[in-house]
């Protein structure tokens, strides 16, 4: 099989993978109102005007975003060592872009400069200055915001990673993550772009996006004030 055949073929079973994704998602963990859940975390970067622009146009189509995960997981063991080495083009300052755009951070292009739409950010990261920085493995506070985000079977989000970076690597990728900070960064947030519909909805996106089993506990939530 060609490597165009065989990316074509990755391309449709993640295709259905993310069709699915409203039915397999199961609610979190329990927490407070996750409607009034806020994001505090270290200071960290604003991107300018130019790169948002810029980031999201290259990432206008469905097929340019599954390659962008691709890359930014792309990675092979290295020699006498249980550690991996990322080697795709995709690092962790395009990875804070998109992150940027995912969180609801936007341009006005009339006064040319980059303000947090509370429209478009995702329930649990309202009041955002400025995004935080994915690079920075030791922000715990970054890492606790993404799991509560997550769905509880891991399962839910491992389709999506074998469809990337292929059965064998994604099993290396669960061992390494165990010892690894930067492969348990990584993955963790291709899991949370996946989960806020990285792949399955425009992007930027143009409304918030809820995942099923966050809307879910949302209407938990609301049956229980009631």
């Amino acid at each position: 099989m060609s490597s165009q055949r065989l990316l074509l073929a990755l391309h449709w079973a993640l295709w259905i993978s993310v069709v699915l994704q409203a039915t397999v998602f199961t609610a979190a963990g329990s927490s407070s109102s996750i409607r009034n859940r806020r994001a505090t975390f270290k200071p960290s970067l604003l991107p300018s005007p130019v790169q948002l622009i810029e980031q999201a146009e290259c990432l206008s189509t469905e097929w340019s975003r599954y390659l962008f995960l691709r890359q930014f997981l792309d990675c092979v063991p290295e020699e006498s060592s249980s550690k991996l080495k990322f080697v795709g083009d995709v690092g962790w300052e395009e990875m804070n872009l998109v992150l940027a755009l995912s969180l609801g951070f936007r341009v006005d292009e009339e006064k040319n400069v980059v303000y947090h739409s509370q429209a478009l950010c995702p329930y649990g990261w309202s009041s955002l200055e400025a995004t935080p920085n994915v690079a920075d493995l030791f922000d715990q506070a970054l890492e606790y915001h993404m799991h509560k985000d997550l769905p509880a079977d891991d399962g839910a989000t491992d389709m999506v990673l074998e469809t990337i970076v292929g059965l064998f690597m994604h099993e290396h990728m669960k061992k390494a993550k165990e010892h690894d900070m930067e492969v348990r960064r990584r993955v963790l947030v291709a899991r949370w772009l996946y989960v806020q519909g990285f792949l399955s909805t425009t992007f930027p996106p143009r409304e918030r996006f809820v995942p099923a089993h966050i809307r879910n506990a949302i209407d938990d939530e609301e049956e229980d004030e009631e």
